[in-house]
């Protein structure tokens, strides 16, 4: 088992070396192409150009900043109860008539999933938890909203 690990660790190194090899290459290549152009300018238009640039992408980056603090509320996301029709699943949109049926139904598909992922490959299951850290979080205010809202009777 150990050796499996210590070769697939090898590839991995491998791999890791190979990409960090393509990037330097990538950079060498960049910083040469970029010398020959700028030694071709003079200092003042290198410095035209330097000043241009940093106009440019200054005024958009203000413009980003204020236009993310300015815009009204036009990009927040609706509630599901408020969700009347769902793209997804057209027919049988309703639980007991409640409209967040569908939250419901992806909720049980997902227990589901994981009751039977715990029972059959439980280190899988340790894997996503340990890879998706805020995923037990974003449980726990998922069934809080189900029985807040009256949607869970036990």
């Amino acid at each position: 088992m150990k050796q499996k690990e210590k070769s697939t660790g090898r590839v991995k190194e491998k791999v890791a070396g190979s990409v960090a090899k393509g990037i330097v290459l990538a950079q060498v290549k960049w910083a040469g192409f970029m010398k020959k152009a700028c030694s071709k300018l003079s200092i003042a238009a290198q410095k035209r150009w330097l000043i241009a640039f940093t106009i440019c992408f200054g005024s958009y980056c203000t413009y980003l900043v204020f236009d993310g603090l300015l815009r009204s509320s036009e990009k927040t996301v609706q509630t599901p109860s408020a969700i009347r029709f769902p793209r997804l699943q057209e027919e049988e949109r309703t639980v007991r008539g409640h409209p967040d049926s569908l939250i419901l139904k992806t909720v049980r598909a997902f227990y589901h999933t994981r009751d039977s992922l715990m029972q059959v490959d439980p280190q899988q299951w340790q894997w996503i938890l340990n890879n998706r850290q805020g995923l037990l979080d974003s449980l726990k205010q998922l069934e809080l909203y189900i029985q807040n809202n009256g949607l869970y009777q036990p």
